[in-house]
């Protein structure tokens, strides 16, 4: 068999098995939707039975708390305060920030979060510790500015926020 004729035949079968799998598709819903719709006399939009798993929490009004860790350096904290109010204004679920900062720059972020159009917004504010890098990050003279404590902060989201069992972590920069 030449080259081109084992080509053709893989193409085949595998246009064979994505219509197989087209097909079962098709016939799973339909008997999904043949089994939901029981009077076949309605007319109109009907009550859904059933919720995902995933989504029982919003339907129960029982939300937990998500975590959203977000590290704001002194010189990138318009960026960081810009993530925190794009997140609050765009979504629904019940968001608590842990802002990790340094300490030299926790008055100024609350300045900022003290604003009438930041003050729904629920955070925590956490200090990162620099010494917790000592002896662990080699400081190399080429990079000079570029190698900050607070790059390091997701590495120590156990200790910054030892409460939650999961969290979303956001750079400042997204």
């Amino acid at each position: 068999m030449s080259f081109r004729k084992v080509n053709i035949i893989i193409l085949v079968l595998a246009v064979a098995l994505f219509l197989l799998v087209l097909h079962h598709n098709f016939l799973s819903l339909s008997s999904l939707l043949r089994n939901e719709v029981t009077d076949s006399g309605i007319v109109g939009p009907q009550p859904i039975d059933f919720v995902p798993n995933a989504l029982r929490h919003a339907v129960d009004g029982r939300q937990e708390e998500i975590p959203v860790v977000i590290a704001a350096s002194e010189d990138r904290l318009g960026g960081a305060i810009a993530a925190i109010n794009s997140i609050q204004h765009n979504t629904r679920s019940n968001v608590i920030f842990y802002i990790v900062t340094l300490n030299n720059t926790a008055d100024h972020l609350r300045s900022w979060l003290n604003s009438d159009s930041l003050k729904s917004i629920r955070y925590k504010i956490v200090n990162f510790d620099p010494k917790l890098l000592e002896g662990k990050v080699k400081e190399d003279p080429d990079q000079g500015e570029s190698m900050k404590p607070l790059t390091f902060a997701r590495f120590y989201l156990p200790i910054l926020v030892p409460s939650a069992k999961k969290a979303i972590y956001m750079d400042d920069d997204v």
